[in-house]
């Protein structure tokens, strides 16, 4: 079996925080998805367009640039919509970041591994 289809996923979570992008990038791995993680999320949108992509989990607040304008401008773009793209946040206004930028789901944080995990399926099998 190719290494490639052994993965459920190919994933880029972009956060400002190194210990959770290591805890998401570990547990996702052994869940057996293909991640990248990026601290900042400068050139995430020619990320996602050049490297596949299935999934994008989004921090709305990174340093570098505010996660519901990449995912407004990835929903925007006639050529990236379906990209399911999960903001994360701890800020309580989350829900309307939601609506605002069209995200395909959400994510509070601190949030339960198991339902992050059960709304990244959801969300990689509807694009499939």
């Amino acid at each position: 079996m190719d290494l490639q289809e052994q993965y459920k996923g190919r994933i880029l979570i972009v956060d400002d925080s190194a210990d959770l992008l290591e805890m998401l990038d570990f547990i996702l791995r052994i869940n057996h998805y293909e991640v990248f993680a990026k601290n900042n999320a400068v050139d995430v949108y020619d990320f996602v367009l050049n490297n596949n992509i299935d999934l994008l989990l989004l921090d709305v607040n990174t340093w570098s640039i505010k996660g519901r304008k990449i995912c407004k401008k990835l929903k925007a773009d006639p050529e990236t919509a379906y990209f399911p793209v999960i903001l994360m946040s701890s800020d309580p206004n989350l829900l309307y970041d939601f609506r605002e930028c069209n995200a395909d789901g959400v994510m509070d944080k601190p949030f339960e591994l198991d339902v992050l995990l059960s709304k990244i399926n959801a969300c990689i099998n509807t694009v499939y």
